[in-house]
């Protein structure tokens, strides 16, 4: 009998840690309830965070991390404003606005002084389109006395990178093939013909030769207008490439928002708000060299950026609404754009 009730003891035990195994947590693997919706998918997920990852912070400048590969997305983040994409821009309402490109993420660090440092490192090893990059995010958004010392270190970067036919780093390098002709190859790279040869020095576009190597700037174009200090500045795939000096618009008329390029003149006629036509060339014409149109929006109809000869209203509100360059400036602004390029105009 005593042997017995040992074994009826031992059995108990034994079903007590069977049980224990198979219900870890009140329940036991094998039963199907649980087991069933993670095969099926039908078990709710955890939601997602919308959280911005920690250590960022929307709005400021992260410069391009050494490895790091394509164009940088700091000032892509930058010009945001300016309808800084690769698509085809939207209405809304009253404004034209290019749709944000999701791939580009719009969280950077701040901007301060101490940039410099890392811009003047950058190109002191050589690293010129990285410099550049960190100097395009100070433009942009610092300081007065910042952006005027960025500008400095960017005006010889690009007199280099841009400006000079020898130098390729940066640029796509275009090899004439028989045949071709300036025109064609700038619709293969999506540019405008006349901005090849002027990066290449090339007078008679007719004249290019086969296996000739051509310097070309692909990307978008974007231009930015502050008229707190009547300045344009013109960007290509979010690089700073130039700054102009801008006449704006009488008793403040010259609209702010955002626009696109819907119309590109060479020698433009002139027609006054007054009604009438003059014609390029005669008296009372004040378009200069160039007209560059912008999208007709509500309240801003008729708006461009053309040429004058007029070198004192530089700098002054003195057109009609439209922003006034140099005639010189004007025709290079014009050679760097294509239609449907973005152009902000701020306070």
């Amino acid at each position: 009998m005593k042997k017995l009730m040992i074994l009826i003891v031992a059995a108990a035990m034994v079903g007590l840690v069977i049980s224990r195994i198979r219900k870890p947590g009140g329940q036991s693997r094998g039963e199907g309830s649980s087991a069933s919706t993670e095969m099926t998918g039908s078990r709710q997920p955890a939601p997602l965070s919308l959280e911005a990852p920690a250590g960022l912070e929307s709005g400021t400048y992260r410069p391009r991390q050494a490895g790091e590969a394509g164009p940088s997305s700091a000032t892509a983040g930058h010009l945001e404003h300016l309808g800084a994409a690769s698509t085809a821009p939207t209405h809304t309402g009253s404004e034209v606005v290019a749709p944000a490109d999701p791939k580009q993420p719009q969280a950077q660090q701040p901007v301060d002084a101490s940039m410099f440092g890392r811009a003047r490192a950058l190109m002191e090893e050589g690293k010129r389109i990285e410099a550049r990059e960190v100097l395009t995010g100070i433009y942009l958004e610092g300081g007065p006395r910042l952006r005027v010392a960025a500008l400095e270190l960017l005006n010889r970067i690009n007199d280099d990178l841009v400006f000079n036919p020898r130098c390729v780093e940066g640029a796509e390098l275009h090899v004439v093939r028989r045949g071709e002709v300036l025109v064609r190859i700038a619709r293969q790279y999506g540019v405008n013909w006349r901005m090849i040869a002027r990066l290449n020095g090339i007078a008679r576009p007719e004249l290019i030769r086969e296996n000739q190597q051509l310097k070309i700037l692909t990307g978008r174009r974007e231009i930015l207008v502050d008229k707190s200090d009547f300045r344009l500045a013109l960007f290509v795939n979010g690089h700073f490439v130039k700054q102009y000096g801008v006449g704006l618009g009488k008793d403040d008329s010259t609209p702010t928002g955002t626009f696109v390029v819907d119309q590109m003149l060479i020698r433009p006629d002139w027609y006054p708000p007054a009604g009438g036509i003059i014609k390029y060339g005669e008296p009372g014409h004040l378009l200069g060299e160039r007209w560059i149109g912008l999208q007709n929006q509500p309240g801003a109809a008729g708006l461009g950026i053309h040429g004058t000869d007029e070198r004192d209203s530089i700098g002054t509100m003195c057109s009609n609404g439209c922003i006034r360059m140099l005639n010189e400036d004007a025709e290079q602004l014009y050679d760097f754009l294509t239609v449907g390029a973005a152009v902000r105009v701020v306070e």
